[in-house]
């Protein structure tokens, strides 16, 4: 290896011709004296699903973060659907996570104060949905992942993959095109974490969803169509899990 860069390319079955759903060229973000992403190209093409892998502080969660535009990289540009993210206000960011791009953590993240149904609806209600019309197609979403039963629980009063479920629910609510996971299974026991990720793939397969996902586990890369590896914050490799 050569600590390189490594441009990549689209996966067989992506025709070139299709823009990609995010892409990030040259991406450099620091972090106090440490690089956290050193030059990364990356493309994630519509309805394709990738895992980003790599040891612990490889960059993995930064490049999330990046993706989403959550982080402001120091160079380089992340385009979301052919537009540059860096002309993008905060404020504008912000409305793209709530309707375009949906993010699920490892712990999931739900406001706890408030039940799974509530949790679900909230993005919809945020983006100016009606109550009732919000409520209700939160709850046809947690039926559709199997955890209808858990609606008026809030997240204490769920189990782990229940909870880790409701959030990939509150994340995919408003019809993203992208989603974007980290560690989704970190915390779940192996039975819990097939299950999430059964719903997850079902989930973004059913509405023609790009999903990135980053992972330390080997039989979560294996789902997806390509794999990412990184190392101190670049690009070392790319291959096909399967």
């Amino acid at each position: 290896m050569t600590g390189r860069p490594v441009a990549l390319t689209r996966p067989e079955g992506h025709p070139p011709s299709a823009p990609p759903v995010v892409a990030a060229t040259g991406l450099v973000v620091q972090q106090g004296s440490t690089r956290a992403l050193d030059g990364v190209d990356v493309e994630v093409a519509a309805g394709e699903r990738v895992a980003v892998t790599g040891a612990s502080g490889a960059g993995k969660s930064t490049l999330l973060l990046a993706l989403a535009g959550v982080l402001v990289p120091r160079s380089g540009s992340v385009s979301f659907d052919g537009a540059p993210l860096s002309t993008c206000s905060e404020a504008q960011r912000a409305r793209l996570r709530r309707s375009r791009i949906g993010i699920v953590f490892q712990y999931g993240q739900l406001v706890p104060d408030l039940t799974a149904l509530e949790n679900v609806a909230l993005p919809l209600m945020l983006n100016g949905s009606r109550r009732r019309d919000a409520l209700d197609a939160a709850g046809a979403l947690l039926d559709e992942l199997r955890v209808g039963d858990v609606a008026d629980r809030r997240a204490g009063e769920m189990s782990g993959g229940q909870a880790q479920r409701a959030a990939i629910a509150r994340a995919l609510v408003t019809g993203p095109d992208l989603l974007l996971a980290d560690e989704p299974t970190g915390s779940l026991d192996s039975v819990a974490g097939e299950r999430v990720m059964a719903s997850l793939l079902g989930a973004v397969r059913e509405r023609g969803a790009a999903l990135v996902v980053v992972t330390h586990d080997a039989t979560v890369a294996a789902y997806c169509d390509r794999e990412i590896r990184l190392r101190d914050g670049r690009v070392v490799g790319e291959a096909s899990p399967r």
